[in-house]
């Protein structure tokens, strides 16, 4: 198939070159919302562990490193939370 401006197809739309062989349009929407979400999946499973790390500190009787695991396993609480959010606002079809 021939390509035109900016690697669109004969359909309009994108096109993929897995493996240097053209396999079709590529929903675009669908893989950002399956990034996004594996991201944030991903961040909150850090988040758990390292929980889990400050809660075992804590146990152990070291306070300080319980605090500061805390703290890592909060930001990456929040940094999954906003994966998923921005994920999930972002991928939305447009309203006109």
């Amino acid at each position: 198939p021939a390509l035109g401006p900016a690697g669109q197809g004969d359909l309009g739309g994108p096109v993929s070159w897995a493996g240097g062989l053209l396999r079709g349009p590529v929903d675009y929407p669908t893989m950002k919302r399956i990034t996004g979400i594996v991201i944030g999946m991903f961040y909150g499973v850090l988040a758990g562990l390292a929980f889990m790390s400050s809660t075992s500190n804590w146990s152990a009787g070291n306070s300080d490193l319980g605090l500061w695991w805390s703290v890592i396993g909060t930001l990456l609480g929040v940094a999954g939370v906003g994966a998923l959010l921005g994920t999930w606002f972002h991928t939305r079809p447009a309203e006109d």
